[in-house]
């Protein structure tokens, strides 16, 4: 079983971390659009404050998100059950 959830939550942590390195702003653009409404405050202004960084900045981010993502990956494949 852990295997299995690492092995999902690895390969969608991939994903995102490619997809938010091609595209950095695609997400705040979704947040502001449909998600904003559904959260308190304190969370919109997290989310205002994390867009304003620039975009290499949120590159270097999303290549962190990869490798922690790889790292879970190689994790769950050295996973016995």
């Amino acid at each position: 079983m852990a295997r299995l959830f690492g092995f999902v939550l690895g390969t969608l942590m991939l994903l995102n971390g490619i997809s938010d390195t091609i595209s950095p702003r695609f997400g705040f653009s979704i947040w502001e659009r449909v998600l904003k409404r559904y959260f308190p405050e304190p969370l919109n202004k997290t989310v205002r404050e994390y867009s304003r960084l620039s975009t290499p900045a949120l590159r270097y981010l999303s290549v962190w998100e990869i490798c922690i993502a790889l790292t879970m990956l190689w994790l769950a494949s050295r996973t016995h059950e």
